[in-house]
């Protein structure tokens, strides 16, 4: 019985086309893609770090990038809130969902755009572990309390 599922599951797979290939992209591209997942044109990144490092390494992807932050603020709920860009607009959120666990959510313009929104994930993996310093070999520290009325 169980080899007629497994044939049944195979036969239906390969004789479908593209009639499954919605169900195929859902549960195979994250997998293929690594860790980011793509919901409703966001792209969603799991991290085992806390917010404060996410938005410092995103702050600095996003200088290296050279895109202008137009918006930055700390919510109530302690979630992170960027607007950055200039030509593009990114619409970026980062917040905690368990000990140790983030996400950060990236929607580039209206629809999305998945190469653009990799490359900053990239930036982001990059900066991780980055610490930069000033002048008299002092790190330097963002501002990890942004007005919540900007």
């Amino acid at each position: 019985m169980k080899k007629v599922s497994i044939f049944c599951i195979f036969y239906l797979f390969f004789q479908s086309g593209c009639f499954l290939a919605p169900v195929a992209e859902t549960v195979i591209a994250p997998l293929t893609t690594g860790v980011i997942a793509w919901k409703n044109a966001d792209a969603y990144k799991y991290y085992n770090q806390e917010p404060d490092i996410l938005y410092r390494s995103m702050k600095l992807a996003l200088a290296k990038l050279d895109h202008q932050i137009i918006q930055d603020c700390k919510l109530e709920d302690g979630t992170y809130y960027i607007l950055a860009g200039k030509k593009d607009s990114f619409k970026i959120h980062i917040r905690k969902v368990e000990n140790n666990i983030s996400e950060i959510l990236i929607r580039v313009n209206f629809l999305g755009n998945k190469p653009y929104a990799e490359l900053i994930f990239h930036n982001v993996d990059e900066n991780l572990n980055v610490i930069n310093f000033d002048e008299q070999g002092q790190p330097t520290k963002f501002n990890l309390s942004p007005d919540l009325n900007q």
